[in-house]
């Protein structure tokens, strides 16, 4: 990835300081004093609340990460080394070359947890950025000229309304470098793809890379934003009518029903949908919601094993939830549980433990019947908004401005 040996020699997002480096797996709140509860920053400086004993919970999660790796100096390099082929294969178009033995491996690292010094990398190779940046006949410097005279004004000034509303009190993003590159990241992705253009989300992902890759990495992060919407994200999930956002929400609200029918029918009764609480995890991939780190772990195999995994995981975190779930006896008390949960989920470990041991077999064959089926019903109910719009529209009663994110966000 380019810039990376500069990258891990700064403090900043995505670079971190001489201290974390020398290990696999660290945190920023060891620095900051410890304790047993409240506020500290993780590793990708932002601010986590930590609940009684929970930090030891987590520090005991790093410890059997690292168990995993048998780090020590000798092997750990061994190891990095090992990392570091097998993803040249991919960047040198010699994909056909590795061995079942080595898809393993990395599929194993991305579910253990790519260590952070190697996820920059990892993630721009594994997402299928470096292959969509090698078959672009036109460099990123040469588009991001181009914004100033071509990217439609109304898009601009969304995007222009959503920058300072993106991790507004992470300090990457007080700066004016986090920002510009926030910005010139999202206008060249809504220029390139005008049928996606811009929508509320798509600045959460970008900003969730630029706090784990770099600011210098701008260049990489628009192809890895590009890759992640075209092959990782259901598709059409941003969009004008956000078709692919709702067929997910309506598949994951299936899927619920079939492995946790407690939850589901708890949900009903208190007259909340489970898009009130996961539509954001669907349109952000979970950043906007979870602590960085865990974030980050998720995207280490969603990035790699595709939208599978947010399944996955969303099932993993109700399973690890569900008798609490059923303990919350009105709307308010649930809606607040669960915002409370996901903004202290610390422990990474846990939660994709469960995603890939806590909910049984999830084949991909029933997904896609889902989809099938929920595409028609969606696209039924796209037509009919449609024409509610059109004639409120001609009856006056509507200012144009409004957007169908807002009905999911």
């Amino acid at each position: 990835m380019s810039g990376g040996a500069s990258q891990e020699a700064e403090p900043t997002a995505g670079s971190p300081p001489e201290a974390h480096t020398s290990s696999v797996h660290g945190s920023r709140d060891q620095e900051n004093g410890g304790g047993t509860g409240g506020a500290k920053l993780d590793y990708y400086s932002h601010e986590v609340v930590f609940k009684a004993n929970e930090r030891s919970e987590r520090e005991r999660a790093y410890q059997s990460t690292l168990a995993s790796y048998n780090e020590s100096s000798n092997t750990w390099e061994a190891h990095r080394e090992r990392i570091h082929r097998i993803l040249g294969k991919f960047v040198d178009r010699e994909k056909e070359t590795i061995s079942k033995k080595e898809w393993r491996f990395i599929k194993d690292l991305c579910r253990r947890g790519i260590p952070f010094s190697e996820r920059p990398r990892a993630w721009f190779v594994l997402c299928g950025a470096a292959e969509e940046k090698r078959k672009s006949p036109v460099t990123y410097s040469a588009l991001l000229a181009k914004v100033a005279k071509d990217l439609d004004e109304k898009v601009a000034r969304q995007i222009e309304g959503d920058i300072n509303r993106t991790f507004p009190a992470h300090e990457v993003f007080q700066s004016p470098k986090g920002t510009e590159v926030l910005k010139n990241v999202l206008s060249v992705f809504a220029l390139v793809h005008p049928d996606v253009g811009y929508a509320q989300g798509l600045n959460f992902v970008a900003g969730m890379l630029i706090l784990v890759c770099g600011c210098k990495a701008e260049d990489d992060i628009f192809w890895m934003l590009t890759a992640i919407v075209q092959k990782r994200m259901y598709p059409n999930t941003y969009g004008e009518d956000l078709k692919g956002c709702h067929v997910g929400q309506k598949i994951f609200d299936r899927l619920v029903q079939n492995k946790f029918p407690k939850v589901f029918k708890h949900f009903e009764s208190l007259g909340c949908e489970l898009s009130l609480v996961t539509s954001e995890w669907l349109l952000c991939l979970f950043s906007r919601s979870f602590p960085s780190e865990t974030v980050a772990r998720i995207w280490d195999s969603l990035l790699f094993e595709g939208f599978k995994i947010f399944y996955r995981v969303s099932l993993g975190f109700i399973r690890l939830l569900h008798d609490k779930i059923l303990q919350c006896d009105n709307l308010g008390d649930l809606i607040t549980f669960m915002k409370e949960e996901v903004r202290s989920c610390v422990n990474n470990e846990q939660v994709m433990r469960r995603a890939f041991h806590g909910i049984g077999s999830m084949r991909s064959k029933v997904i896609i019947k889902y989809a099938i089926r929920y595409e028609s019903e969606v696209e039924a109910m796209l037509d009919l908004y449609a024409q509610k719009k059109r004639e409120r529209r001609s009856q006056g009663k509507d200012d144009g401005e409004n957007d169908q994110s807002d009905d999911v966000m």
